[in-house]
C-alpha cells in the first residue's frame, strides 16, 4: 500500500490500529514523511511497529522521536513478531485509557468538561460564522444534596449516572453532552428553533421525573431543572453563562422547570407533570 493511501485507509475505519511498516523498503525522504503524511488525517488512536534491517540501525535512521512505538529488526521468527505486537497492543490500549481519563468522565462516561469545551468551540465559531440558530442548555437534577444526605452518597451517584443515560439516549445525534461540574449536565444543539426547544426541555425533564432510580431496596423519584439560551453572545462561555442564570431562575421559581433566555426575554416555565 503506498504511503499516502495509509491515512485515508484509517480514516475509513476509526477503531483503534497497529500499523506495521517496513521501513527497511522505504527511501529515506518517505521515511521522514510519515509522521507528517498521518498527521494530516482525523486518525484512530494507532500504534506504529517499523520493520528495520541491521543497516538502518547502524546508521540511526529509525525516527524514534517522530512516533515510533517499536521497531523489530529483520531477520525476525514470527514468534518475535507476535511478542513485539503483543507489546504493541498494551502501548495502544494504555493510550487510549489515558486519553479517555482526559476525554471522559469516569461516573458517567460522558464527555468531560474540557472535551466539551474543545469541541464545542469550533461548532460555534462555525454556527456563528454562518448564522445557524445554536442553543445550549444546563440540566441538574432538583435536591440531590437531600437525596445524598438521607440515601448516601451511593444513591447521588446512582442518580447522575442513571440520569447521564436518559439524557444521552434522548439528545440527538448531533446534539453535545456533557458532565459539565457536580450534578450539572451540559447540551449543545444545533439548528434547534425556539419552539422545538421548549418541547425538547420539556421532555428532558419530564424523562428524567418518571424514572425509577434504584438504590438498594430503596425507589426514588427526582425532578429536574434547567435553564438555556438562544442568544449565541461572543462565544461559548457567554451561553453557558446565560443557561446558568436560567438554571438558578428556574431553582428561585420552584423548581421542575427550564428558563429560556433568548435576545428578548427570558421565561421560566413548569414541567409537565408526569402522573
Amino acid at each position: 500500500m503506498p504511503i499516502e493511501a495509509i491515512g485515508d485507509s484509517l480514516e475509513k475505519d476509526p477503531s483503534p490500529a497497529i500499523v506495521i511498516l517496513d521501513a527497511s523498503a522505504l527511501d529515506d525522504t518517505v521515511l521522514k514523511r510519515v509522521p507528517e503524511l498521518l498527521s494530516l488525517h482525523e486518525l484512530p488512536d494507532i500504534s506504529l511497529l517499523y520493520i528495520v534491517d541491521r543497516k538502518m540501525m547502524e546508521q540511526g535512521q529509525l525516527p524514534m522521536k517522530d512516533g515510533c512505538i517499536d521497531f523489530l529488526m529483520k531477520p525476525y521468527r514470527k514468534m518475535d513478531l507476535n511478542m513485539r505486537l503483543e507489546i504493541c497492543a498494551g502501548n495502544l490500549e494504555n493510550a487510549i485509557q489515558a486519553k479517555q481519563a482526559v476525554t471522559r468522565d469516569a461516573l458517567t462516561s460522558l464527555a468531560t468538561r474540557q472535551s466539551f469545551l474543545e469541541h464545542s468551540r469550533p461548532l460555534y465559531a462555525s454556527a456563528k460564522r454562518d448564522q445557524v440558530s445554536l442553543s445550549l442548555m444546563i440540566i441538574s437534577p432538583d435536591n440531590l444534596d437531600r437525596i445524598n444526605r438521607e440515601y448516601g452518597q451511593l444513591a447521588g451517584d446512582i442518580v447522575l449516572m442513571e440520569m447521564a443515560g436518559l439524557l444521552d439516549k434522548r439528545k440527538r445525534d448531533t446534539d453535545m453532552l456533557c458532565r459539565f461540574a457536580g450534578s450539572r449536565f451540559c447540551l449543545l444543539t444545533l439548528n434547534m428553533d425556539e419552539t422545538h426547544l421548549v418541547t425538547y426541555l420539556d421532555d428532558m425533564l419530564a424523562l428524567v421525573q418518571s424514572h425509577d432510580y434504584i438504590v438498594g431496596k430503596d425507589v426514588i423519584n427526582i425532578t429536574a431543572s434547567s435553564g438555556a439560551t438562544t442568544n449565541i453572545g461572543n462565544d461559548i462561555h457567554d451561553m453557558i453563562f446565560l443557561a446558568e442564570q436560567g438554571l438558578i431562575n428556574s431553582r428561585e421559581a420552584g423548581q421542575n422547570r427550564f428558563t429560556v433566555y433568548n435576545e428578548l426575554q427570558n421565561t421560566s416555565t413548569k414541567a409537565h407533570s408526569v402522573s
